[in-house]
């Protein structure tokens, strides 16, 4: 019943609510600023892209391992193949390393964007804020700083409306944490990756499941076995051994059985050694990825660590609530399709990032059976559950402040929403505007719609006793009829 008196105040809300469509004028529009993600930049050294790495060049590092694979294949040293492995890696990513301070290693890669700073600032006009994912988030966060400043001297405008997508939040995050708000306005966070990546949690802490399923699937994703790619020694290599999906299996063995062969040859001496990538481990594994990685207390780059996560990431929340006490409009957006990669069973995620770490707290279920409500509970609590059952949003840091987007991938987004919540008028809300309600969906245009309930949301109990009730709902009419027609005769 309590359900059903929900449902039709949220429709009475929705046929009164005002909606917040009155803009700020041109005149009054704070510049964007738009914190890009992991890689949004390519690499370059020499004006030649070294990351990603270009195709011919990975093309000849899959070749480079056809003898190595061909030995395998008589005498399965798995060992012997996954140095060759190590070392076809190292040659192709070399110009990534970085010293044991973090410290990128060769000052001659830099990013191939630069920051575009302009006057002119047409509506909805995004500065993309591109940085080296690498290197430590503070010093991006400087960099941030300066450009900022920039946008601000070029515009004559007092402040900027700030939207990190998914890394770009730490870059964000450090840049608030250190600099305050006094130059921003309105802070978006979009998929945000500031409370960490369990794939890259895993990745650095050595606990990655490199099961054949995980291996085979990464392996097709990144196309490396392309015919279009190959040489024709690699061909026929490829053929000998039964195809792309036997050679895929092969190399999902192999890193099974040499799994800290790889960690020891990749993962230290190349990720663990960025910063940047440190910055999207979860709080609860940090210690854990640093005893694995061989970081030494009180290191260069301990102290580095120390201050995102032991500063940075701890003071967020406060620092996100005194901004929106002093007036700096703030969103999160939390996409949510599917449980995350390598993510535990059960959780929504956007494609990467459960919806719980994005959304600062939420708690969800893939299930859709998320545990009913007390009924001492008021509507306000029952208003945080999402239609489809799967998602509470009491745990939330900023509940009127966090949107939920069913059917988005990580990162996919509405610009329309965007322009709404730095331009209107009137601070946007989960309650201000009924065309963005708590709980959105991705419409078939690329736009939000407001979530609905359908069938398919239903818990699979209850999808299992709709036949049963149903005919019993049908008898039920029939033998009404038949009263109502004995009745009236």
């Amino acid at each position: 019943m309590k359900r059903c008196i929900a449902l039709l105040l949220a429709l009475l809300l929705a046929l009164t609510a005002g909606t917040v469509s009155a803009f700020a004028a041109d005149a009054d529009r704070d510049p964007i600023v738009y914190v890009t993600g992991f890689g949004s930049a390519h690499l370059v050294k020499n004006g030649v892209q070294v990351y990603p790495a270009p195709g011919a060049e990975v093309a000849k590092a899959v070749a480079s391992l056809v003898p190595a694979y061909t030995a395998y294949r008589l005498n399965n040293n798995t060992h012997a193949f996954a140095q060759k492995i190590v070392a076809a890696v190292t040659a192709l990513y070399e110009p990534l390393l970085c010293d044991d301070a973090g410290v990128p290693a060769d000052p001659a890669v830099v990013l191939d964007k630069t920051n575009d700073v302009t006057n002119d600032q047409p509506y909805g006009k995004r500065n993309y804020f591109y940085y080296d994912w690498r290197v430590d988030v503070t010093q991006s966060a400087a960099a941030l700083h300066d450009y900022i400043n920039a946008i601000l001297a070029a515009t004559g405008k007092q402040r900027v409306a700030l939207i990190c997508s998914s890394m770009g939040a730490c870059v964000g995050a450090a840049y608030l944490d250190r600099y305050g708000t006094k130059n921003v306005s309105s802070i978006v966070f979009s998929s945000a990756a500031v409370n960490g990546v369990p794939l890259v949690s895993k990745l650095m802490a050595g606990t990655l499941p490199l099961t054949e399923r995980v291996v085979v699937a990464e392996l097709q994703s990144l196309d490396l076995l392309n015919g279009a790619n190959l040489s024709a020694a690699a061909k026929r290599a490829l053929d000998a051994a039964g195809g792309v999906d036997a050679v895929l299996r092969d190399v999902a063995h192999v890193a099974h059985e040499e799994k800290a062969t790889l960690y020891d040859g990749l993962v230290v001496p190349f990720l663990s050694r960025m910063p940047g990538v440190w910055s999207l481990v979860e709080q609860d594994q940090v210690s854990a990825a640093k005893l694995a990685a061989g970081v030494r207390p009180g290191s260069a780059l301990d102290q580095k660590l120390y201050a995102f996560f032991g500063g940075v990431r701890l003071r967020l929340v406060d620092l996100l609530g005194t901004a929106q006490q002093g007036g700096v409009r703030l969103a999160i957006l939390a996409n949510y399709t599917e449980p995350a990669a390598l993510a535990e069973d059960g959780l929504l995620a956007d494609g990467l990032i459960p919806v719980t770490l994005t959304s600062f707290g939420a708690v969800s279920t893939n299930e859709g059976d998320l545990p009913a409500f007390p009924d001492e509970m008021d509507d306000d609590r029952e208003a945080l559950s999402s239609p489809d059952g799967m998602i509470d949003a009491v745990g939330c840091a900023f509940p009127a402040q966090t949107w939920f987007v069913k059917g988005a991938a990580h990162t996919v987004t509405d610009a329309r929403f965007f322009l709404c919540v730095v331009y209107a008028k009137q601070a946007l809300t989960v309650t201000a505007d009924d065309r963005y309600p708590r709980f959105l969906a991705m419409g078939d245009d690329g736009h939000y719609v407001p979530l609905a309930p359908t069938l398919d949301d239903l818990p699979p109990a209850v999808l299992a006793a709709l036949p049963t009730v149903v005919s019993k709902l049908r008898a039920l009419l029939r033998y009404l009829a038949a009263a109502f027609r004995w009745v009236t005769v």
